[in-house]
Formats: structure tokens, C-alpha cells, sequence
């Protein structure tokens, strides 16, 4: 009984450490994901201005809505890209992202705001060719299994204490 109670004791405590690391660690991962992306499309913006001063980007027949007096397009979507949810018909940032865009339904689009995955809200102001955060990005949310996590590790503390009273 008592060699029962103890390997109960240790898979509890296992599961206190283990579950919230793992769960912190997914959200952390869509977090790292999303800052990548919008550091490409930054660097992509950037990269733009450069090839319209230097005249390696040909604007006849474009399908972004031009470029500001700085070289920054207009738009960081071609014109055919709708507000609403990213998919594969309504790819988002391919003016800047030369090897791809953004297809991923949790990101969403309204003329020049962006709706990242975890809430955050991105602005692009063409005349200074910024993507501005409106908010600057923070730690994401505790998802919901997060929260999961968090009432089974404070259950599995209740019941260690419960049997630390019984047999300590």
C-alpha cells in the first residue's frame, strides 16, 4: 500500500512539473512563430524600398496599388487579397514575402491592420513603411490548456498535501 501511495506521489509530481512546461512551451512556439513572421515581413518591406530605389523592381502592370514617394508599397497584399481570414485564396503579405505569404486562418486582415494568432494587432503605415504593433508584443495568453493545466496541478497539490497529512 504504502509503495502504491509513493509511485502515486512521484507520477503526481511528475505530472505538476511536466504538463504546464509542455503546454507553455506550444504557446511559446506560436508566439516564437508569429514574431518570425513579422520580422520577415519587416525585413521584406525593407528589402522592397531598397530594390525600388536601386530600379530592380519593374511597377508597370503592378497588382499592389504602387509605391509612396520612399519606394514602400502601397500595400502589403496584392489587390485581389480581401479583408477577412487568411487561406490560400486570400494569401496575406505576398507584395513583401518573396518565397510565400500567409495562409494561415488565425491570421486575419482589415485594409492595413493584421490580426496575428495570438491577439495582437499589427498596423502598416505605407508612407514610412512601418508594421507597428499596436500594442507591443507580449507574453500570449494562457490558451485554454493552460488554464487546464494549471486547476489538474493545483488538484494533484491538494491531493499530495491530503496524503502528507495522512502519512506525515
Amino acid at each position: 500500500m504504502m509503495e502504491l501511495v509513493i509511485v502515486l506521489a512521484i507520477l503526481a509530481t511528475m505530472a505538476v512539473v511536466v504538463v504546464p512546461k509542455a503546454s507553455n512551451m506550444l504557446s511559446r512556439a506560436r508566439l516564437a512563430n508569429e514574431r518570425g513572421i513579422v520580422a520577415g515581413i519587416r525585413a521584406g518591406i525593407q528589402f522592397f524600398s531598397l530594390s525600388m530605389v536601386t530600379g530592380q523592381i519593374d511597377t508597370v502592370g503592378n497588382d499592389y496599388g504602387g509605391t509612396t514617394s520612399q519606394g514602400f508599397p502601397n500595400n502589403l497584399d496584392p489587390n485581389d487579397v480581401t479583408n477577412g481570414m487568411a487561406d490560400d485564396d486570400n494569401r496575406l503579405f505576398s507584395v513583401v514575402l518573396t518565397h510565400g505569404s500567409v495562409t494561415d486562418s488565425d491570421w486575419e486582415k482589415l485594409d492595413h491592420t493584421y490580426t496575428a494568432p495570438s491577439g495582437s494587432l499589427y498596423v502598416y503605415t505605407p508612407q514610412t513603411g512601418n508594421l507597428t504593433a499596436s500594442a507591443e508584443e507580449t507574453e500570449a495568453p494562457l490558451t485554454l490548456a493552460e488554464q487546464i493545466a494549471a486547476i489538474i496541478q493545483a488538484i494533484i497539490q491538494a491531493i499530495l498535501d491530503w496524503l502528507a497529512s495522512l502519512f506525515g
